[in-house]
């Protein structure tokens, strides 16, 4: 109200946004939403303009979600409301056309909540139904493509009549719109291939540093092979291996990885030459982890000592932990967590850990199980193991 009298043509407001991460999760059958916490937004939401512009709008450097809107409603209908033939960008073809006589003032207040889901469950397809960090479907591109300012001249436009005033302006905004877009394209695509060459560049220099003496040297398990019940290179043998793998499906006898579901791309190497085993996990997600059954292999009165040597060429934390699956005396199942330690693998470097679970832990559950638990929500992570042996104490 303020502002209209200096802006007729105000249209509407909107806040600003505060974006909050979470997914699904299912505990005894019934569905969830766990909130994760907020994320960072990029800088075309945090623009300081006082008006949305139009131009910088239909080009996503300055960007709004519905949900931070509050238009009057004349208006809408004046701009013809959401078209209702598209499936998405119903909201981005609408407003392009909106700011088109209408002017969208920015309140300078986070007053809006956008909830961004991490994990489609079941949405292998990628649908444009479901509201996800990412949606590259086709369908999702054809209607982002039909929400543009069109940058052909209307029906009869064309030879010796006349363009309307009101046409020419279309032509103009939509041409400029176009042309900046295609400038925002290339320079993301540069900005993206430098980005990628600055962090290969970060991790071989890393690497280096280590070999220089920045971290410690690679270690061994000097456990002698009589006490030794269980090793990763006895299983593996002699000649390289690799697979794909699924979740909770045993592989090298005892090994298994426990994750909320599977996914394409989970994939083992192992080479007995280079002393290496890489497990590749595309997403993490909540939880993943690499698990070692320690059933049966210890004495009934006897502990175990689990080692492991793990590498990497960017630093990254990780936890280990004695997994129990348990029962109370009704026979309910439950599982538990035990004795966590959380561990620093250095970029370049490598780190031994030592976990000694006594045989009164051990006892507690018929399947303990030794975990590594792989940092939350990360990106195509590879898990390079050097070594990992299981003796009784």
């Amino acid at each position: 109200d303020a502002t209209r009298s200096l802006a007729p043509d105000l249209g509407g407001v909107a806040a600003l946004v505060t974006a909050v991460r979470e997914d699904i999760v299912t505990e005894d059958g019934v569905e969830r939403i766990e909130i994760l916490g907020t994320e960072d937004l990029p800088h075309a939401f945090k623009r300081t303009d006082f008006f949305l512009n139009p131009i910088a709008y239909a080009t996503y450097r300055h960007d709004l979600y519905p949900v931070q809107w509050m238009l009057n409603r004349q208006a809408v209908l004046d701009a013809g409301g959401f078209p209702p033939a598209f499936n998405v960008m119903e909201d981005r073809a609408f407003m392009t056309r909106f700011l088109q006589n209408r002017r969208l003032a920015i309140l300078d207040k986070p007053l809006a909540f956008h909830h961004r889901r991490v994990r489609r469950t079941g949405d292998t397809a990628q649908s444009v139904a479901m509201n996800t960090l990412d949606n590259p479907s086709y369908d999702w591109r054809l209607f982002s493509d039909l929400a543009k300012i069109e940058i052909t001249s209307p029906p009869g436009a064309a030879g010796s009549q006349a363009v309307s005033t009101e046409t020419a302006g279309d032509l103009i905004r939509a041409a400029s719109a176009t042309i900046i877009k295609e400038l925002n394209d290339e320079t993301s695509a540069l900005w993206h291939k430098l980005n990628g060459e600055a962090m290969s560049l970060r991790a071989r220099i890393d690497g280096f540093e280590a070999r220089l003496g920045a971290t410690a040297p690679m270690q061994d398990i000097d456990t002698p092979d009589t006490a030794r019940v269980w090793s990763l290179w006895d299983r593996i043998g002699e000649t390289d291996i690799g697979y794909a793998l699924a979740v909770q499906t045993a592989f090298l006898d005892r090994l298994t990885i426990s994750m909320p579901e599977d996914q394409p791309g989970l994939l083992l190497h192992a080479s007995p030459a280079q002393e290496r085993m890489v497990l590749q996990v595309p997403r993490t997600l909540d939880f993943a982890a690499l698990e070692l059954s320690l059933a049966g292999l210890g004495d009934r009165g006897g502990g175990l000592r689990c080692e492991a040597i793990l590498s990497a060429t960017e630093g990254y934390l990780f936890q280990t932990g004695l997994s129990l699956a348990l029962r109370d005396r009704l026979g309910r199942k439950s599982h538990a967590f035990d004795d966590v330690h959380v561990h620093s693998c250095p970029p370049g470097g490598s780190i031994k850990i030592t976990r000694d679970f006594p045989a009164a832990q051990l006892l507690r559950s018929e399947t303990p199980k030794l975990s590594i638990v792989l940092p939350r929500q990360a990106v195509n992570f590879r898990l390079h193991l050097r070594d990992l042996v299981v003796s009784r104490i």
